[in-house]
């Protein structure tokens, strides 16, 4: 009768160890990547550059921990600093030293915190560190990650950040770009709005200038008509007075024919120009408005 062959594999403690050590990296590593999935999806939930800073702040805060997060950015050649409390400001330049270390370097920057610094009572957290990363889009530095009181290391979350914060600079990027040609269309717009207010407004001036003109020429106008009438009546009273003494003269018998003739040509003469001095008095009625004329 043939013996049964023993399968039984027998391992040392340590091969044992080294596979039970292997299979827990393993799932932490699925853990770890499954974390990077979900944060990810929750930044591409957020639509609009200040929603997207917001959402990287809190995905870090909500799902890994720390406080007082910040990002800062480069916008228009502008240094700008948004906190996870939707403060939002502009400032002149940039003065801790750990994100001064992260543009020069372009390298993530961890250093343990004083424990008294990070407002925890229960001393089972003994550590905590700041975290200040960069947000790289291929060499280029979109802006930079800052937490404090976080109580785990980053060398624990190195793959999973990584990630994370090279997706969330692509998302940051794109809605920067997207900010600055909103402003450059936005500023175009407003320099043509300023220019059509502009021609508008030169427009308005010329106009009330011509408005102006033709009332000074107008009143010019009256002016002289009312002068005109004036003129003609002064100048039509004494001539009619001359007309009527030649009109005696004429029926005089002290005056030779000679005389007469002369009498008759003044009289001629006269009658002519008070025709003409009548209708520069008629015309000058009419254009000072004393007279209205019907069709």
């Amino acid at each position: 009768m043939n013996d049964s062959t023993d399968s039984t594999i027998i391992i040392s403690q340590e091969k044992l160890r080294r596979i039970e050590e292997r299979a827990r990296k393993l799932a932490m590593e699925k853990s770890f990547l499954q974390l990077a999935i979900h944060m990810m999806n929750q930044l591409s939930t957020a639509p609009g550059l200040e929603n997207t800073l917001s959402t990287v702040l809190h995905v870090v805060t909500e799902n890994i921990g720390g406080r007082d997060a910040t990002i800062t950015y480069w916008l228009e050649s502008e240094i700008h600093v948004f906190s996870m409390y939707g403060t939002h400001q502009r400032i002149e330049r940039i003065d801790d030293p750990l994100i001064v270390r992260v543009i020069e370097t372009h390298q993530p920057i961890e250093e343990e915190q004083d424990f008294q610094e990070t407002f925890m009572t229960s001393r089972g957290f003994t550590k905590a560190w700041h975290w200040t990363y960069p947000l790289l889009v291929g060499e280029e530095l979109v802006g930079i990650f800052k937490s404090d009181g976080l109580h785990v290391s980053a060398r624990d979350f190195k793959t999973i950040l990584s990630t994370f914060f090279h997706y969330a600079a692509l998302i940051v990027k794109n809605e920067i770009l997207g900010r600055s040609r909103l402003q450059e269309a936005y500023e175009r717009l407003r320099e043509s709005n300023n220019a059509l207010l502009k021609e508008i407004s030169e427009r308005e001036h010329a106009n009330r200038q011509l408005a102006a003109a033709r009332d000074a020429a107008e009143s010019a106008n009256r002016a002289k008509s009312a002068f005109l009438a004036n003129m003609s009546h002064e100048i039509r009273t004494p001539l009619n007075v001359i007309l009527g003494f030649t009109q005696v003269m004429q029926r005089s018998l002290l005056f030779d024919a000679n005389h007469q003739e002369n009498l008759a040509v003044i009289q001629r003469s006269g009658r002519n120009l008070l025709g003409l001095i009548n209708n520069v008095l008629e015309i000058s009625r009419i254009e000072a408005g004393r007279v209205q004329v019907n069709a």
